[in-house]
């Protein structure tokens, strides 16, 4: 099996700071498409390269939608959760308990209204400082 960059890819785990690694997402593909839940560093180092746009997008789909098929694990959500902060940039706040934070959980499957938005219009309208 090759990685997204063609080179051979191993199924070995490295942490999410390793995510830059030639292994592409083949064998996190395989591993799901199996059954086998990732660990945590597995599923960090496979999100991290979605995130950074590293995987092309048909690998990008077929390990979401394997994991969402297999039923993600703790350890899953967790590694997806530490590429994401690794992923985040820090914007610095001069006050930050004067920020008003309006983000809802979102991406449900009920078909509901984005009430979180409209309140930060709202608030930020009022002379609020909100943080989106």
């Amino acid at each position: 099996m090759t990685s997204d960059s063609g080179e051979a890819a191993g199924a070995d785990a490295v942490s999410v700071r390793e995510a830059d690694a030639p292994v592409g997402l083949g064998p996190a593909i395989a591993a799901v498409v199996a059954g086998r839940h990732l660990s945590r560093e597995e599923a960090a180092r496979a999100f991290a390269r979605i995130v950074s746009g590293a995987s092309s997008p048909v690998r990008m789909g077929a390990f979401l939608a394997a994991l969402q098929a297999k039923g993600p694990s703790a350890s899953e959500v967790v590694g997806g959760v530490d590429a994401l902060r690794d992923a985040m940039i820090r914007i610095p706040a001069t006050d930050p308990a004067g920020l008003v934070d309006t983000c809802g959980a979102g991406g449900g499957r009920t078909p509901t209204f984005n009430i979180s938005t409209a309140a930060a219009l709202v608030a930020a309208a009022g002379g609020v400082r909100v943080a989106k």
